[in-house]
């Protein structure tokens, strides 16, 4: 992919991500941050298994546009596809980067990370919800 596409992909990527939070930014609940850490945490030991549990399936893959075919997956789909996850751009630069050298990156939540509502939070290319379960990973955005 050439330098231009890549970067008009982060400008696209950081603007919608950054859409929803900086219209309505907020502090996250504490159970957010507690939900970050044992999340981060698992994926970095990369027990693709052990992930899966803290999803909300069907899983949901957007592309990097609005217009992009939006897939729901199950979680055997997930687990195969878990590995492509890690490896995406999160677009939050011109420089190349993957989804998980962003989680390595990111011990704790920015503030503002949530929604004003406290009920949902991106970091990257990754978007979480809390349901009446708690804390789940419910979407990724791809390039395809």
């Amino acid at each position: 992919m050439s330098h231009t596409k890549r970067s008009i992909i982060a400008l696209f990527l950081l603007g919608a991500f950054s859409g929803q939070v900086t219209a309505a930014k907020a502090q996250c609940p504490e159970s957010a941050y507690k939900f970050w850490k044992s999340f981060r945490q698992t994926v970095l030991r990369g027990d693709k298994q052990k992930v899966a549990d803290y999803v909300h399936f069907p899983f949901e893959i957007r592309g990097a546009l609005d217009s992009s075919e939006r897939r729901k997956m199950n979680r055997e789909e997930f687990v195969t596809k878990f590995t492509k996850l890690t490896t995406t751009d999160p677009g939050l630069s011109a420089e190349p980067s993957t989804m998980i050298n962003l989680v390595q990156s990111t011990p704790r939540l920015a503030p503002g990370s949530c929604s004003q509502a406290g009920d949902e939070f991106r970091v990257g290319a990754w978007g979480f919800e809390l349901n009446p379960q708690g804390w789940h990973f419910v979407r990724a955005y791809l390039e395809h």
